[in-house]
């Protein structure tokens, strides 16, 4: 409880030595006493007694004055002109000058005086009034007050009627208020500056402040007393309740002034009865010894026990990975495989230096050569036209391409190396000649497109992803070091007859056999060959080495399993499969909702499914229509899925795709060897991280990129296709 919170207050008699009545504490006395409130509003009504000054606005210029200008070693400052005078010649205007103007003269148009706001001063009222109910407050203002009977101190209303300063002088004695008027009489000083010759010459400490209510001659009692100064109450001013902005004035009240502060001010229950509609300001905290209330029982029996001390690391443990090959390796473990296989490699080149082997230039232009991206197009013959016209004489630049190639084989006599590889077919079932012969048949009908992927052709020209380069360039690496080498030399075609001119060597390198590659290449990834099922712009699709991944599915006693995701309205891919192998080896299903909305005739075997993939669901899928990967699966009791075909056509489709391709659970590579995925060229974020997760999480690599411009709406289309690393045919037995 405050000390100015008492019920009530003593009154002292006109002589000042007993006590005649008690009265009631006004509310305003236990206002929050808020300082800063107070500095404000004391700086800003300070300003309001200003008067504006400036200097004349000619001083300075009352003088004819010109500069000399230049080339006559002086200053350009303007000089006074005329002769016979010192005068004359001298410098003028300029606030550097004798006799100039200032600098910066000032104007009486200043912003002289502040408005403040009227609840600020009220505010700043309540505070400076409740500070003066607090002794300690106006002790440490400075005024002496350490045998005073009470504060706030009230004498009775008879002192009003005072005329004669003895008897002021007898009723502060008698209250023991005289001594603070003492140490004002001996706090008078000169003032130092100018503002001795300014009418205020001398400069003292206040006195106490005494409040009434009528004024039946106590001015002229007490208005001669140094430091004691006099106000009404109803007319209180923040500058004397606290001057300099510093609360804690000492206040006399007479009985009638204190007891109209409840009027004036009013309390927390009533609003004020003269000030309209103003009630007094409240403390946020009606509490403010905080620490008894946090140590209280209460609060402690329900707060968490004190654990132990934490330490923070310090700035100087934080390490820089690209220094700091240990946190390097915390922050990317693959790191450690790049060091080593680099270390590896560089053993090797200095082994091979040794040696003296001299064979770097001819396995770059051989590489150089072998990495050409040649393309078939069995629906016209341009592409063979052009193939023809390359090593032709139908045009004249045939024959510099001719002369350049002959001359770099001369300059290079020196046995031409390559790589011999493995039988990638070794691991693969027995296919089904029907079915092969059924989708090389197809191929030749002019109905698909027929691609042969060599190793850097798909580097070069399709894989524009930085993972995807350090990933190529990883196997070929590691396929160099493993493999044996074979001179060129050693090329037969296919009657058995070594080549005898280039064209030859050509016609070996891209025989529609694979002669050339089942003997002599391995390439850095599953896909040897890609064969289009539909046409490009109406949903047409690569697919890896056709005959293996499908035929072979099918000699494991099941259909090939196609899922459809978010499929547009062209069937073409799905149509062309079908017609490839055949309606009974073939379940393609489709899971778009849009067909559906557009009463799309499907042809069997497609079928449109009801349930449409999402990232996550709840029990009641199959009411909701909407299900994930494996709820699909569960329905349908597929264990698994030759080809899967994405569509991603907004940021829910990304998500989609992105849950199936989680670190530590890709579903994607459990159920199925070909991901199809279609996209806008505005989504290449989201694209890169659909690649980075398939080809890290997943253990996927791309085949093949495709991209073409489709409708107006959509823009350029995107076409991606992944093939699982190390792909095996998908059974049963595997799930």
């Amino acid at each position: 409880m405050p000390a100015a919170a008492r019920p009530v207050i003593s009154v002292f008699s006109e002589k000042g030595d007993n006590v005649v009545s008690n009265v009631k504490l006004p509310a305003v006395f236990t206002a929050p006493i808020r300082p800063d409130v107070v500095r404000f509003v004391h700086t800003n009504m300070a300003k309001n007694k200003r008067q504006p000054y400036s200097v004349n606005v000619e001083a300075g210029h009352q003088t004819s004055a010109e500069s000399w200008g230049t080339g006559r070693a002086v200053a350009r400052i303007p000089r006074v002109s005329g002769g016979g005078t010192h005068r004359a010649g001298q410098a003028a205007f300029g606030n550097m000058c004798r006799g100039g103007r200032m600098f910066a003269p000032t104007k009486i148009w200043r912003r002289w005086h502040v408005k403040t706001n009227q609840n600020q001063k009220r505010y700043a009222t309540a505070s400076a009034l409740a500070a003066s109910a607090l002794p300690s407050l106006v002790m440490a203002r400075g005024h002496k007050i350490d045998k005073v009977n009470e504060v706030p101190l009230i004498v009775a209303n008879s002192t009003e009627s005072l005329k004669k300063t003895k008897n002021a002088v007898e009723l502060l004695k008698n209250l023991n208020a005289y001594q603070d008027v003492e140490k004002v009489i001996n706090s008078k000083k000169l003032r130092a500056g100018k503002g001795k010759l300014r009418n205020r010459r001398h400069r003292q400490r206040r006195g106490p402040l005494i409040v009434f209510n009528n004024d039946d001659g106590i001015t002229k009692a007490f208005r001669n007393i140094p430091g004691v100064e006099l106000i009404n109450v109803n007319a209180l001013n923040l500058l004397q309740l606290a001057p300099g902005g510093h609360v804690g004035r000492f206040c006399i009240w007479t009985q009638a002034a204190f007891e109209k502060l409840d009027s004036l001010y009013g309390s927390y229950t009533k609003n004020s009865d003269l000030k309209s509609e103003y009630q007094l300001p409240r403390s946020l905290v009606t509490n403010p010894d905080l620490p008894r209330i946090i140590n209280s029982e209460e609060i402690q029996s329900v707060v968490k026990v004190c654990g132990a001390r934490t330490f923070k690391r310090p700035f100087t443990q934080r390490k820089n990975p690209l220094k700091n090959f240990g946190v390097m390796v915390r922050l990317n473990p693959y790191a450690q495989t790049l060091r080593r296989r680099e270390i590896l490699n560089q053993n090797k080149r200095k082994a091979n230096t040794k040696k003296g082997k001299g064979l770097k230039a001819n396995s770059a232009f051989v590489t150089g050569l072998l990495t050409y991206k040649f393309i078939i197009n069995r629906k016209s013959n341009n592409s063979n036209k052009n193939y023809n016209k390359l090593f032709t004489n139908e045009d004249s630049n045939s024959k510099r391409n001719w002369g350049i190639l002959v001359i770099l084989l001369l300059f290079f006599p020196s046995p031409i190396y390559h790589e011999k590889v493995k039988n990638t077919t070794d691991s693969l079932l027995p296919v089904n000649n029907d079915l092969v012969s059924k989708i090389k048949n197809y191929h030749s009908n002019g109905a698909v497109d027929f691609q042969l992927n060599v190793p850097l052709a798909e580097l070069a020209f399709q894989i524009d992803n930085k993972v995807g380069w350090e990933r190529r360039f990883e196997n070929r690496n590691r396929q160099q070091e493993l493999s044996n080498k074979v001179p060129l030399s050693n090329l037969k075609n296919i009657e058995g007859e070594p080549p005898k001119s280039f064209i030859d060597i050509f016609n070996i390198v891209f025989s529609k056999e694979k002669t050339f590659f089942q003997s002599y290449w391995e390439p850095t990834f599953v896909c040897t060959f890609l064969e289009r099922f539909g046409s490009i712009g109406q949903g047409g699709k690569w697919i890896c080495n056709a005959e293996h991944i499908l035929a072979n599915a099918i000699a494991l006693g099941r259909k090939v399993v196609v899922y459809s995701f978010d499929n547009p309205a062209d069937l073409s891919f799905e149509n062309s499969i079908i017609n490839a192998l055949g309606k009974e080896n073939t379940d393609v299903l489709i899971f778009d909702p849009s067909i559906k909305k557009s009463k799309k005739n499907l042809e069997n075997p497609i079928q449109m499914h009801k349930l449409n993939l999402v990232a996550t669901t709840s029990n009641n899928y199959r009411e909701r229509n909407a299900a994930t990967l494996l709820n699909i699966l569960n329905d349908l009791q597929h264990k698994n899925v030759d080809i899967m075909k994405f569509n991603l056509n907004d940021d829910q489709d990304f998500m989609i795709l992105q849950s199936l391709t989680q670190q530590n659970n890709c579903i994607l590579r459990k159920y199925t060897n070909l991901i199809l995925i279609k996209t806008r060229k505005s989504n290449l974020s989201q694209i890169n991280e659909i690649f980075n997760d398939l080809t890290n999480n997943c253990n996927f690599e791309i085949y093949s990129k495709e991209s073409f411009i489709g409708y107006p709406s959509f823009g350029r289309v995107m076409e991606w296709a992944f093939v699982k690393v190390n792909w095996k045919l998908l059974s049963d037995e595997d799930n």
